[in-house]
C-alpha cells in the first residue's frame, strides 16, 4: 500500500492512515486480545499480543516503516520487544492516561524521535469517543518554543497544570520547562474508527481523550536499530524512574543481563535486541532484589547524586499532583450541585 504523504510524522509528530487494517486482520487481533490475561506490569494495565499474531502483520508494518524512512528523517527499522501491547479503556482494568510522553519505552530505547508507535483501534463503538489527544509539534514550536526544544527527541515526560500554564518535567535525566500555554488549547484529537492507524513519534505529548466507551487498541512499536544504548543512561535518573523500573523490572533486568553477557557498557540497539531475544525470561523478580541491583548500577555509573537530588522535587510534584486532584474533585462536586439546582 502506497501512502501519499507521511511528512506530518516529522513536522507534527503524527499522521492518520484510514482503514489500514482489513476486517480479517481486525478479527484476528480481537480474537488474540480476548484470550489473553493482563501483563505483570504494575505501571499500567495492558496485554501483550502473541508473537505469531504480530508476525502475520509484520510485513504490513515493515512496508509503512520503509515509506517513513523514505519520506522523512525519522529512522525506525526494528521491532522492540516488551513495548507492544493492547490498551483498553472503559473497563475496570482499563487505562486513562493524563498528559505524558511514554516512559518505559524511552528508558529502553533512549531515543524517541526515531521511534514509531502504530496505534490501531480494534474495538471502538464511537469514533468521537475514547481517542488520543495530541499536541502537534508545529503548534508547540509556535506557541512554546523553549518547551518544544526540551521535548523533541525526549521521553518520560510528565505534565502538571499550574494556573493556566503547564510544568513539563522529565522523569529520565531530570529537568523541567514551563509551557506558557494551555495544552488543552494546543491539542488536537483525531477521530478514529476500527482499523484506522494513528502513526505517532515516540516523543509526542498525548493523553487519553476519555474512558467513556469500551475501546481496545493495539500499540505496536519500532525504533532505530542504529541508536546506541548506554548502560549508564539506563542506570541514571531519579526516584520516579527507579520506581517505574522496579514496578516492571523484567525488561530492564534483561537489558542489564545483556550488557553483562556482551561485556560492554554501550551497544547499538540491534545488537542489544539480538542478545535480548536469546535471553530467557527471568523468573519472577523480587522488587527489593532489583532495587539493590539498580543501586549497584547507579554507583557503577556515578549517578547516585542525581538520584538523591531528585528526592525533594519528586516530593514537591507529588504534593502538587495531590492538590490538583483535590481541586478537580471539588470542581466536579460543585458542577454536580449546580446541575442539581438547575434541574429543580
Amino acid at each position: 500500500m502506497k501512502f501519499e504523504s507521511l511528512t506530518d510524522l516529522e513536522t507534527r509528530g503524527f499522521v492518520v492512515l484510514r482503514g489500514f487494517l482489513t476486517p480479517e486482520e481486525v478479527q484476528l487481533l480481537r480474537d488474540d486480545h480476548a484470550q489473553l490475561s493482563l501483563d505483570d506490569n504494575r505501571n499500567f494495565n495492558a496485554k501483550t499480543p502473541n508473537a505469531d499474531v504480530i508476525g502475520r502483520l509484520t510485513p504490513r508494518f515493515d512496508d509503512v516503516l520503509r515509506q517513513v524512512n523514505e519520506q522523512t528523517t525519522v529512522r525506525a527499522d526494528v521491532y522492540v520487544p516488551d513495548t507492544s501491547v493492547y490498551f483498553a479503556v472503559g473497563t475496570a482494568a482499563g487505562v486513562n492516561f493524563p498528559w505524558h510522553q511514554d516512559h518505559e519505552s524511552f528508558y529502553i530505547v533512549q531515543n524517541h524521535f526515531d521511534y514509531v508507535n502504530f496505534y490501531m483501534p480494534i474495538i471502538k463503538p464511537d469514533p468521537t469517543k475514547s481517542n488520543i489527544c495530541l499536541v502537534p509539534f508545529d503548534v508547540l514550536q509556535r506557541e512554546a518554543p523553549r518547551a518544544h526544544d526540551f521535548l523533541v527527541r525526549n521521553g518520560a515526560g510528565h505534565f502538571h497544570p499550574v494556573g493556566g500554564r503547564w510544568l513539563a518535567t522529565n522523569d529520565d535525566l531530570g529537568g523541567m520547562r514551563v509551557i506558557n500555554a494551555d495544552l488543552e488549547e494546543l491539542a488536537v484529537t483525531p477521530e478514529l474508527c476500527v482499523g484506522d492507524l494513528l502513526l505517532m513519534r515516540g516523543d509526542i505529548v498525548h493523553r487519553t481523550q476519555d474512558a467513556d466507551t469500551d475501546r481496545v487498541a493495539l500499540s505496536w512499536r519500532a525504533a532505530a536499530g542504529s541508536t546506541v544504548i548506554r548502560r549508564s543512561r539506563l542506570a541514571a535518573g531519579g526516584v520516579r524512574k527507579a520506581q517505574m523500573m522496579r514496578r516492571h523490572a523484567a525488561p530492564f533486568q534483561k537489558m542489564l543481563d545483556a550488557f553483562d553477557r556482551a561485556n560492554k557498557d554501550e551497544m547499538p540497539l540491534t545488537e542489544m535486541l539480538d542478545i535480548y531475544r536469546t535471553t530467557s525470561a527471568p523468573a519472577p523478580i523480587d522488587p527489593r532484589a532489583f532495587s539493590r541491583r539498580l543501586f549497584h548500577e547507579k554507583r557503577r555509573a556515578h549517578t547516585l547524586g542525581g538520584y538523591v537530588a531528585s528526592m525533594p522535587m519528586t516530593a514537591s510534584l507529588s504534593g502538587l499532583h495531590f492538590a490538583q486532584q483535590c481541586s478537580n474533585r471539588l470542581g466536579a462536586a460543585r458542577q454536580r450541585v449546580h446541575a442539581g439546582r438547575r434541574a429543580e
